[in-house]
C-alpha cells in the first residue's frame, strides 16, 4: 500500500483514533451517543485513509487544496489559515467536550456549527478560485 497524501492519511488515522476513544467511553458508560460518534468518526477516518492511498484522488485533492489556499491567501492575507481552520477548531472542541461529559446538545451545536462554517467558507473559496480561473482563461 502506497500513501500518496500523507496529511490525509494522518487525518484518517486521527479520525479512527478518535472513534476508538468514543467507543471505549461509550461502552464503559453505556452511552449510545458516543457509540454513534464512534461509527461516524470511524467512517470518516476510513474514507480519508482510502483517499490517501488512491493516486488520482490524492493528486486531485492536492490541486484543489492549492487552489483554495491561493484564494484564501488572496482574500485574507496572513489571516488565511485561521479563517479556514476556525470551523475545524469548533468541531474538534465539541468532539473533545463530549469526552468530558459536557451537555450533548452543546457539543452537537459546536460540532455542527464548525462543520457548517467550514463547508460555507470552503464553498465560498471554491467559487472565488473558479472565478479566478475563468478570468485567467
Amino acid at each position: 500500500m502506497k500513501i500518496y497524501s500523507k496529511s490525509q492519511f494522518v487525518q484518517g488515522l486521527l479520525g479512527i483514533g478518535l472513534g476508538v476513544m468514543y467507543l471505549t467511553h461509550g461502552i464503559s458508560n453505556r452511552d449510545a451517543f458516543k457509540i454513534t460518534m464512534f461509527v461516524l468518526w470511524t467512517i470518516i477516518g476510513i474514507v480519508a485513509v482510502c483517499f490517501s492511498t488512491d493516486e488520482d484522488r490524492a493528486a486531485q485533492a492536492r490541486e484543489n487544496d492549492e487552489k483554495l489556499r491561493r484564494a484564501a491567501q488572496k482574500r485574507f492575507g496572513k489571516w488565511a489559515w485561521p479563517v479556514r481552520l476556525f470551523g475545524a477548531g469548533l468541531a474538534v472542541t465539541g468532539a473533545v467536550l463530549v469526552l468530558f461529559r459536557v451537555s450533548p446538545p452543546v457539543c452537537l451545536l459546536l460540532i455542527f456549527a464548525g462543520m457548517a462554517y467550514t463547508v460555507a467558507v470552503e464553498h465560498w473559496l471554491k467559487g472565488q478560485a473558479e472565478r479566478e480561473n475563468e478570468n485567467v482563461i
